[in-house]
Protein backbone atom coordinates (compact mmCIF):
# COMPACT_ATOMS: atom_id res chain seq x y z
CA UNK A 1 0.00 0.00 0.00
CA UNK A 2 1.12 3.43 -0.64
CA UNK A 3 1.86 6.02 1.94
CA UNK A 4 0.04 9.14 1.85
CA UNK A 5 3.23 10.95 1.90
CA UNK A 6 3.92 9.62 -1.75
CA UNK A 7 1.19 11.69 -3.56
CA UNK A 8 0.10 15.07 -1.50
CA UNK A 9 -4.05 14.84 -2.79
CA UNK A 10 -4.03 11.82 -0.72
CA UNK A 11 -4.77 13.15 2.81
CA UNK A 12 -6.32 10.17 4.43
CA UNK A 13 -5.13 6.62 4.69
CA UNK A 14 -6.83 3.73 6.61
CA UNK A 15 -7.08 -0.11 6.42
CA UNK A 16 -5.91 0.23 2.55
CA UNK A 17 -8.26 2.79 1.62
CA UNK A 18 -7.26 6.45 0.67
CA UNK A 19 -8.87 9.74 0.45
CA UNK A 20 -8.06 12.30 -2.09
CA UNK A 21 -8.69 16.10 -1.99
CA UNK A 22 -10.77 15.71 -5.28
CA UNK A 23 -12.59 12.80 -4.21
CA UNK A 24 -16.30 13.00 -3.71
CA UNK A 25 -16.21 11.92 -0.02
CA UNK A 26 -13.79 14.52 1.16
CA UNK A 27 -15.99 17.48 2.48
CA UNK A 28 -17.96 14.01 3.92
CA UNK A 29 -14.30 13.30 5.93
CA UNK A 30 -14.28 17.24 7.00
CA UNK A 31 -17.96 16.91 8.28
CA UNK A 32 -17.22 13.85 10.38
CA UNK A 33 -14.36 15.48 11.85
CA UNK A 34 -15.91 18.35 12.77
CA UNK A 35 -19.06 16.49 14.50
CA UNK A 36 -16.60 14.21 15.95
CA UNK A 37 -14.63 17.10 17.31
CA UNK A 38 -17.74 18.50 19.45
CA UNK A 39 -18.22 15.08 20.79
CA UNK A 40 -14.72 14.97 21.91
CA UNK A 41 -15.15 18.23 23.27
CA UNK A 42 -18.57 17.21 25.31
CA UNK A 43 -16.31 13.95 26.54
CA UNK A 44 -13.89 15.91 28.32
CA UNK A 45 -16.25 18.54 29.58
CA UNK A 46 -18.06 15.20 31.04
CA UNK A 47 -14.74 13.77 32.00
CA UNK A 48 -13.28 16.79 33.97
CA UNK A 49 -16.38 18.71 35.03
CA UNK A 50 -19.38 16.26 34.98
CA UNK A 51 -21.19 18.99 32.76
CA UNK A 52 -21.40 19.41 29.66
CA UNK A 53 -22.94 22.33 27.09
CA UNK A 54 -26.46 21.66 26.50
CA UNK A 55 -27.39 24.26 24.10
CA UNK A 56 -27.09 24.27 20.29
CA UNK A 57 -24.52 26.56 20.27
CA UNK A 58 -21.08 25.13 19.69
CA UNK A 59 -19.30 28.65 20.29
CA UNK A 60 -20.84 27.99 23.81
CA UNK A 61 -19.99 24.62 24.48
CA UNK A 62 -15.92 25.81 23.84
CA UNK A 63 -16.06 27.95 26.26
CA UNK A 64 -17.45 25.07 28.78
CA UNK A 65 -14.65 23.20 27.40
CA UNK A 66 -12.20 26.03 27.81
CA UNK A 67 -13.24 26.28 31.67
CA UNK A 68 -12.33 22.76 31.60
CA UNK A 69 -9.17 21.93 29.49
CA UNK A 70 -8.01 25.36 28.95
CA UNK A 71 -7.26 27.42 25.54
CA UNK A 72 -4.60 25.32 24.11
CA UNK A 73 -7.57 22.36 23.49
CA UNK A 74 -10.32 24.77 22.42
CA UNK A 75 -8.08 26.30 19.04
CA UNK A 76 -8.77 22.91 17.97
CA UNK A 77 -12.30 23.09 18.08
CA UNK A 78 -12.64 26.33 16.75
CA UNK A 79 -10.54 24.94 14.19
CA UNK A 80 -13.21 22.53 13.18
CA UNK A 81 -16.39 24.41 13.90
CA UNK A 82 -14.63 27.09 11.49
CA UNK A 83 -15.24 25.14 8.30
CA UNK A 84 -18.36 23.51 9.87
CA UNK A 85 -20.66 25.77 7.85
CA UNK A 86 -18.90 25.15 4.58
CA UNK A 87 -18.48 21.50 4.83
CA UNK A 88 -21.79 20.55 6.11
CA UNK A 89 -24.51 23.61 4.22
CA UNK A 90 -21.94 24.93 1.75
CA UNK A 91 -22.79 23.22 -2.04
CA UNK A 92 -18.74 23.96 -3.00
CA UNK A 93 -16.53 21.39 -1.69
CA UNK A 94 -13.92 21.96 0.80
CA UNK A 95 -10.85 22.71 -0.93
CA UNK A 96 -7.35 21.51 0.09
CA UNK A 97 -5.96 24.27 2.80
CA UNK A 98 -9.45 23.49 4.54
CA UNK A 99 -9.38 19.43 4.48
CA UNK A 100 -6.08 20.12 5.48
CA UNK A 101 -6.47 21.97 8.44
CA UNK A 102 -9.71 20.28 9.19
CA UNK A 103 -7.25 17.16 9.42
CA UNK A 104 -4.87 18.46 11.61
CA UNK A 105 -6.87 20.16 13.76
CA UNK A 106 -8.85 16.88 14.64
CA UNK A 107 -5.67 14.40 14.95
CA UNK A 108 -4.26 16.86 17.39
CA UNK A 109 -7.50 17.55 19.50
CA UNK A 110 -8.04 14.05 19.70
CA UNK A 111 -4.72 13.63 20.70
CA UNK A 112 -5.12 16.36 23.35
CA UNK A 113 -8.21 14.62 24.58
CA UNK A 114 -6.11 11.34 24.93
Amino acid sequence: MRDAADNPEVFAVEDGWMLSRESAYATSFVVLGVLGGIAVGDAICILETGKYARCGDHNGAARVLQDAAGRAIVKHLDTLLGVKSKAGYSPYAIGGFGITNAQEAADAFLNAAR
